[in-house]
Order: structure tokens, then C-alpha cells, then sequence
């Protein structure tokens, strides 16, 4: 029986289900992953058809990172509007929307008329139509919808796109892609419609962050895109001599190439038959199956003659034919997409399962939100609180943080409701007095949870991520967590920003520069290092934070309409333009930075890069005539002082010199100055220093890397097989790459980065509890998640079990048990593949709230399953403070 008992009572059968659903959720991410991924290499290979055709007119001008940028988007704006539309977030249904609008039935259009598909164009128009009637909304009497702005939908972010032509036949390729997917079911792989409906946002989040490790290249020569899961690509001069190999070494070339058995490979070597890759869809296996009629996705063969690529690639193999793509042959100068690297790290950078977030996200707030007496807190303290996740990637952390927090302010909106017997207002709860300006509590709960999530996106969420592309993405999921119908995208670029939130300055450090910053030839001048001569006063940087706490509180008013965000980015604009206070105090806190950062000559002859077993981190470099040396002491201040009034103690083009160089260097680095990024966290309204300055709850999963050199990683982005090599034949290909005077500059560069990097955390000051050993970037994770908030507020983290396990993180075990009151400590060992990585990997769920001592803490090791996560309330181990 399908619902009998046994099915749910049966040993283990309730832990198999949840288990079962968990790997569903991660399977179906990873397909839409690839089918995303699919859908952006044919729209850049459609860019590069029609670039070509027009002489390179439409992409004029335009980095290869402003092309993926842009092809990017392009996907993150699809994705958004099927979800968007499945979820009946846009009118989806109504006859004028769907007739010229919607996606979805453009989808079904196509798909009926797929014989005209080559000779028309007027499905790009009509997408490009969609994306600006999102931004400017329409005001039709027959069709009236709001204008919802945002960046992603920008019409003049990226002005290629209007000049595009794609055909028909191209877009329905990309939406097919992005509507159906293969899956799992049992032990059979199958065809289905995707449900945006049953997605979670932080899924789609998650697609695109996957994403994020790929780019768009011009080809230096012919390339060759091999059959198989990976469709690894590979330079046809490789491929050539390739062909000469002895058929043992060709079928390990092929095998690793392509992920195929030995017996398929040797198959088809010896019988030269074409690998033909099953791509169709089994109609009798999807849903809906009434919006289309079939679904024929057979590409005709390209056209080969002496002038293709193909033929050339045709006339230099033969046994490897079989293996090759020629439809995905990529001519010289063609644009294509990449894997920049090598395949995913474990570092967080896989989606999250929702038992996960939802855990580690209910301990933090659950005591923020409620009294000691259990009861809800009152609208206006839980709308307070300030929630901020350091390395938010796609921002799951943060969606599960609104969904939590919105729930809580519902709850205390009704709570409210039962203390009077007048109409209650919103945000903060308050009774009906006649004011026009009040706003009723809406009587349907979908509706009020929809205003509770935007007032919480307003006041609460704060995020920071490295990767501007990112910070993209964690705009998409909050504006896909908070989208109403009749009120704009929330403005988010002052509380999500970008930023290396590890390395930044702290306004009570910036008084002098310690002599560790190294530039090795003028470590001389570092004597006097801790000579105070401060031109810039603590009054005056006060003076210049409090204007700035000022300026945002306009920030955060609620949005009415589309002229309400633009007012916002207007206003932004002007605080942060050139010579604005807050540009003022960012110059001051970047020459503090960039003392630790400074370039060197990378262009000296007699730069060189030892080898070791992994190319090592030690980097010798010579000095130029034309380098400057980093500002320390004396010269630091001269320039502050020229920064301060424009006017210079010293030579003049020297000074501007160092200042260009300081603003290179904080570009380049990404420097992130938590004081001056979120005042009103740190600073009071004067711009001093709070009482009790930081965030409530600090929560995420940041990354997990090693700070030193990583030649597999490196050297993998020019030989693609770098990390299947033995040490001996690693160092013979890296010293074959390093030949190159453009790679060698660039691990240098990467090399010098890591050292420089290596000593800002170990000397800068701010992070005192590193320990020993590697530096692995949890551990700063760890304490800058606790130096951000409060006392009394909450750090939870996922990390690695080295937080209690390693010798080097012995002075952080020291600083939680002796300074925190440790909640939870949760260790898991990835057996059932909760993240696609090694099965022996263990990570830990951490959960800690700043003061205090710890005397007693929730534990549990070596789990395997995250329902026993329910159980934990149950579980109380007392552990000794001893590390």
C-alpha cells in the first residue's frame, strides 16, 4: 500500500524517506545546473554566430567578462521569470501577458511552430520586450502592471542585447533547455518538465553559482569539444598528436577525456562508429504534456567544407572522431564558455540542504525573537535586529533568515491584534488612531506574510560576498523571496555589497602601519613604525560617519513605487561619488589596506618561481627603477595628510603615485571596511563607537580554503589533466608552462598574493586567535563571525571538524569556551552525501552567542542523517573547557 503504515513505521523507512528526498533535492539541482550551464554556452555561441556575421559590431568594446556578464544575466533574468510566472508571481494566465510576454507560452509558440524556427527572429524581440516591460511595467487600461525595476532588468546595463538578432530556432533551444531536465527516479534516468513551483530559491541560487566558475574566452586556435558528460574542450594541435598514441594510451586519454568505460571507447575505436549522445525527451514521462506537441531536439550536422573548422578537424583525426563534437567545433577567435580552474571545491560553494539553514538560522534568531518567557518579542524590536551573512554567495543563508524572521513578525502582529480592539498597523503593531499615513494590518495571512518579508529585507538583512556576480545572484534571491505584485524590486545595493569581508581596515588601527606589511627591499624604513601622527582626528572621522549614518536612513524607507528605488540609487550615487565623506574615509582605510598588498615589478627580468612538489610560495623579485615602495610611517602620514587636504609634504607626483597605487590595489583586492560599508551596525548616531556595536546574528557557510599557492588549481586552467599527474610529471609541465612569460607573471602574481595574504592575517591584528599551521579561511570565518556581532549576539556556521579536532584552531576553542556560551556543536560525516564531496569529509554545525563563559553545550558526532537535527533539543552532553 502506498500509505500503509508500513510504509512510514517500518525500520528506518522514515529516515529513508527523508534521506531520499534530501538526494532528490541535490540531484535535481545539479541537472538544472547543467541544463542552465547548456543553455548558456548556445546563447554565447549564438552571440559569437551573429557578432561574427556583423564584423564584430554588436560586442564592440566589451571585455570577456563583460560578455559572460551579460550572457549571465540574460539566464538569471529566464529563470527568474519562469519561476516567477509557475509561481503566479506575474500574471501569468492573463491574455495580453501571456499573448505578448510570458515565456512560458512563447515556449509553447515555438515549440508548435518548429519548421519555421531557422527563419525567424521575432522570439529574441519579444524576449527583450518582456525583460524592459518587468523594469518600466505598463499602464495599458486593458493591461496595467507596476514597474518592478532592478538591475538584472536593466535595458541600458548591457546595450549588445539590443542589437542581437537571434533566430527563433536558437531561443527555443535555450528555453528547452531551462524547462526540462533529466532526473533520477529509482534506478532509471528520465525526462521531465522542471517545477519551479516545487523549487526552492535558494536552489536556483545555488544553479547559478555554479555558474560563477565558468567564463567566456576567445579561442587563440582551433578547438575541439569532446563527446561525454564533461564535453571538455581541448585545442585541435592537441588532439592531432594525440592520434599517434598506442591504443592503451589513447584509451586512458579518452577515458579521462570523456568519462567513458574502456569497452565503449575501444568499441568505437575500432569500428569508427559516432558516439551518438541520447538527448530526446520522453513525451509519456512529462507533465503538461498538452503544451507541446513533440519535442524533436535533433541538430542538423553543420556544413563542412576546406574553409570550416570542421574540416580541419575532420582532416587531422580519424580515431578520435567518433569522441569529437563537430557541431561544438570552436574556430580561432570564436567566443566560447569555459571552466575557469577546475571542478567545484569543497567550500561551500554547493547548495546548502535546507535542514541545514534552517537549523542553524532558527538558533540564532529563536532567542533574538522571543523572551525569556518564550513569548514573541514586540514588531519594532524583532524589525531591530540586524542579520548579516559574510560569504552569502547566491544568499541562501539570508532567505532562510527572512522567511524565519517575517513568520515571527506575523506571529507578533497577531499577538498585537489580541492586546486591543482596534484595527492594528503595520510595520510596527501599533493601534489604528486615524493617522492617513497608517497602513492596516492585512486581514489574509499570505498577504501579510508577503509585507512582513519586504519590512524585513528593509531593516534587517545585511550580506557581503567576494564575487560581484554574486552579490547578483543574492539580489535575485531576496528580490524572488520578497516579490509582490503591486510593489517594486527592493533596493538592496546598500545592504548587499561586495567585498572581501576578511581584509579590510578598522578605524582604530588606522593610525599607524606595523612594520610586517612586507616589500622586502625597504623593510629599513619600517623602524619608526608605530609613530602616531594621526592628521585625521577620531572627531573628524566621527564628523564624516555621522553624515554618512544620516544619508541611509533614507535608505531604508519603504518603496512605493519605481521613482521611490530610483531616488534610492540616486542617492547612493551621490554618498559614494568622488570626493563625497564617504570616499574621503574609503581612501583613508584602502592606503591602510594596501600598504600589505603592494604590487611589485611583475615584469623584471630576473623574477623567478621556485618548484617544489606543488610549485611552493616562495617568489623571488627584483626591483625596477619606476617602483615605489609602500607608504610606512613618515610617508604614510604625508599622504593622509595629502588625502586630508590636498595638499603634499612631500614630492607631488610621488604622492599621487601612491594614492593611484593604493586605489589599484583596493580594486584589485576588493577591500571591505565594515565601518564605513554598515555604519549604523558600529556607529552611533554622533559617529562614535556603540555601547554594544554589531550585528544580532552573524550566519553562512564560507568558505574552506587554504591560503597558499595551489598549482593544481593554477596550472589546471592551461592543462586541463594538471591534477592527474604524478609529482614528476607535474613539475616537468609546470616548468613547461612557466616558459611562458604570461603565465609565469600570473603565478608569481597569484603567489605573491597568497604570501601577502598570509601575512595580513598573521600580523595585521585583527585576527589575534589564528593559531598555527595552515591557514585555512574557516578559521578567520570563524572569528570574524564573532567580531561582528554584539555581545549577546549569535555566530552560526558551518565549518570543518578541525574546530575541535586540530591543534591550530586550540586559541579559537579558547576564545568560544572562555568568551561565548557555546549552543551547539553538531559534527557530521558526509556518508550519505549530504554535499557532493568525499563521504569521509566531516563538518560541523556551529552555534555560539557572545559573552560569558561555556559550562555545558548541545553535541553530537559522527551523525550521518539531518533529521536527527529535530532530536538535538534532547541531547545535552556536557563538555570540558579544555582545548
Amino acid at each position: 500500500m502506498l500509505a500503509g503504515k508500513e510504509r512510514f513505521l517500518g525500520k528506518d523507512n522514515l529516515s529513508m524517506l527523508v534521506q531520499e528526498s534530501q538526494k532528490r533535492q541535490v540531484d535535481v539541482t545539479d541537472q538544472l545546473g547543467e541544463q542552465v550551464k547548456d543553455a548558456l554556452d548556445a546563447f554565447v555561441r549564438a552571440t559569437n554566430r551573429y557578432d561574427k556575421a556583423m564584423k564584430g559590431k554588436p560586442l564592440k568594446g566589451m571585455s570577456e567578462f563583460e560578455i559572460y556578464e551579460m550572457s549571465l544575466s540574460v539566464m538569471m533574468r529566464l529563470v527568474f521569470l519562469l519561476y516567477a510566472e509557475e509561481n503566479r508571481l506575474l500574471p501569468h494566465g492573463h491574455f495580453f501577458y501571456d499573448q505578448a510576454y510570458g515565456v512560458t507560452h512563447l515556449w509553447t509558440e515555438l515549440d508548435r511552430n518548429k519548421e519555421q524556427l531557422a527563419e525567424n527572429k521575432d522570439a529574441w524581440q519579444r524576449l527583450l520586450s518582456t525583460f524592459r516591460l518587468i523594469y518600466y511595467g505598463c499602464k495599458h487600461p486593458d493591461f496595467n502592471m507596476r514597474a518592478y525595476g532592478g538591475h538584472m532588468f536593466e535595458p541600458t546595463r548591457f546595450p549588445a542585447l539590443e542589437q542581437l538578432q537571434l533566430d527563433n530556432k536558437t531561443i527555443h533551444e535555450i528555453i528547452r533547455k531551462l524547462l526540462f531536465s533529466r532526473a533520477k527516479v529509482g534506478k532509471e534516468i528520465v525526462n521531465q518538465r522542471v517545477s519551479y513551483r516545487t523549487l526552492d530559491i535558494e536552489q536556483l541560487g545555488s544553479v547559478y553559482e555554479g555558474l560563477m566558475e565558468y567564463k567566456v574566452k576567445r579561442a587563440s586556435e582551433i578547438l575541439v569539444t569532446f563527446k561525454g558528460k564533461t564535453q571538455e574542450i581541448r585545442p585541435l594541435s592537441e588532439v592531432a598528436e594525440v592520434e599517434e598514441y598506442a591504443e592503451k594510451e589513447l584509451t586512458d586519454y579518452l577515458k579521462n577525456i570523456t568519462g567513458f568505460t574502456d569497452n565503449k571507447i575501444k568499441k568505437h575505436l575500432i569500428a569508427g562508429e559516432e558516439i551518438v549522445e541520447d538527448d530526446s525527451l520522453d513525451v509519456s514521462l512529462i507533465e503538461d504534456v498538452d503544451i507541446i506537441d513533440t519535442l524533436d531536439t535533433e541538430t542538423a550536422p553543420p556544413e563542412i567544407s576546406e574553409e570550416t573548422p570542421q574540416f580541419q578537424v575532420q582532416s587531422k583525426t580519424e580515431k578520435i572522431l567518433p569522441f569529437i563534437n563537430l557541431d561544438k567545433v570552436i574556430a580561432e577567435g570564436d567566443l566560447y564558455l569555459t571552466r575557469e580552474g577546475s571542478a567545484r571545491k569543497g567550500s561551500g560553494s554547493y547548495y546548502t540542504p535546507k535542514q541545514l539553514t534552517s537549523f542553524l538560522v532558527k538558533e540564532a534568531l529563536e532567542p533574538l525573537t522571543h523572551n525569556e518567557d518564550k513569548t514573541i518579542k514586540k514588531p519594532k524590536e524583532i524589525l531591530e535586529l540586524k542579520v548579516c551573512d559574510p560569504a552569502m554567495g547566491s544568499g541562501a543563508f539570508l532567505v532562510q533568515a527572512i522567511r524565519y524572521l517575517s513568520e515571527r513578525l506575523v506571529e507578533s502582529w497577531d499577538h498585537e491584534a489580541t492586546q486591543t480592539e482596534k484595527r492594528i498597523t503595520i510595520p510596527y503593531g501599533l493601534p489604528l488612531n486615524g493617522d492617513l499615513d497608517q497602513q492596516i494590518l492585512p486581514e489574509d495571512r499570505e498577504e501579510a506574510l508577503t509585507w512582513a518579508k519586504r519590512f524585513v529585507v528593509q531593516n534587517c538583512i545585511y550580506g557581503v560576498d567576494l564575487n560581484p556576480l554574486a552579490v547578483e545572484l543574492a539580489k535575485m534571491s531576496l528580490w524572488l523571496a520578497t516579490l509582490s505584485k503591486d510593489r517594486p524590486f527592493t533596493f538592496l545595493d546598500h545592504r548587499l555589497r561586495c567585498g572581501n569581508s576578511l581584509i579590510g581596515a578598522e578605524f582604530d588601527k588606522l593610525a599607524s602601519v606595523p612594520s610586517e606589511p612586507l616589500w622586502k627591499a625597504d623593510k629599513k624604513v619600517n623602524d619608526r613604525a608605530l609613530e602616531k601622527i594621526m592628521p585625521f582626528t577620531e572627531f573628524q572621522i566621527n564628523n564624516l560617519v555621522r553624515s554618512i549614518i544620516t544619508g541611509r536612513k533614507d535608505l531604508s524607507k519603504n518603496e512605493q513605487s519605481i521613482l521611490d528605488v530610483q531616488e534610492k540609487e540616486q542617492l547612493i550615487g551621490k554618498m559614494e561619488e568622488e570626493g563625497s565623506n564617504y570616499d574621503k574615509i574609503k581612501d583613508l582605510c584602502d592606503l591602510w589596506c594596501s600598504v600589505w598588498f603592494w604590487p611589485y615589478e611583475e615584469q623584471a627580468k630576473k623574477s623567478t618561481a621556485t618548484l617544489d612538489e606543488f610549485g611552493g610560495n616562495g617568489v623571488a623579485a627584483t626591483e625596477s627603477a619606476e617602483t615605489i615602495p609602500p607608504p610606512h610611517t613618515t610617508r604614510y602620514h604625508q599622504v593622509i595628510r595629502y588625502l586630508a587636504t590636498g595638499h603634499a609634504d612631500m614630492d607631488e607626483e610621488v604622492c599621487k603615485k601612491i594614492v593611484d597605487t593604493s586605489h589599484e590595489v583596493a580594486k584589485e583586492q576588493r577591500f571591505f571596511h565594515w565601518e564605513l560599508e554598515f555604519p549604523e551596525i558600529f556607529r552611533g548616531v554622533d559617529g562614535g563607537e556603540k555601547e554594544n556595536p554589531g550585528f544580532d546574528a552573524m550566519v553562512g557557510n564560507p568558505p574552506w580554503e587554504i591560503v597558499k599557492p595551489n598549482s593544481q588549481e593554477f596550472f589546471s586552467a592551461y592543462d586541463p589533466d594538471f591534477r592527474s599527474y604524478v609529482k614528476q610529471k607535474a613539475k616537468k609541465a609546470m616548468k613547461e608552462l612557466l616558459g611562458d612569460t604570461g603565465i609565469l607573471q600570473r603565478w608569481i602574481k597569484h603567489s605573491r598574493s597568497m604570501e601577502q595574504q598570509s601575512v595580513f592575517y598573521r600580523k595585521s591584528g585583527i585576527y589575534p586567535h589564528l593559531g598555527g599551521g595552515d591557514i585555512n579561511l574557516y578559521k578567520n570565518f570563524l572569528e570574524r563571525f564573532y567580531q561582528r556581532i554584539n555581545f549577546g549576539g549569535y555566530e552560526s556556521i558551518i565549518v570543518p571538524s578541525g574546530i575541535y579536532m586540530d591543534k591550530g584552531t586550540a586559541p579559537l576553542r579558547k576564545l568560544f569556551l572562555g568568551k561565548s556560551q557555546i549552543k551547539y556543536l553538531v559534527c557530521f560525516e558526509n556518508r550519505n552525501k549530504i554535499f557532493p564531496i568525499d563521504s569521509r569529509f566531516k563538518f560541523v554545525l556551529f552555534t555560539t552567542q557572545k559573552g560569558d563563559l561555556t559550562d555545558t553545550f548541545r553535541a553530537g558526532f559522527m551523525l550521518h542523517d539531518t533529521d536527527v537535527l529535530n532530536d538535538l533539543i534532547r541531547l545535552r552532553l556536557r563538555m570540558l573547557a579544555q582545548v
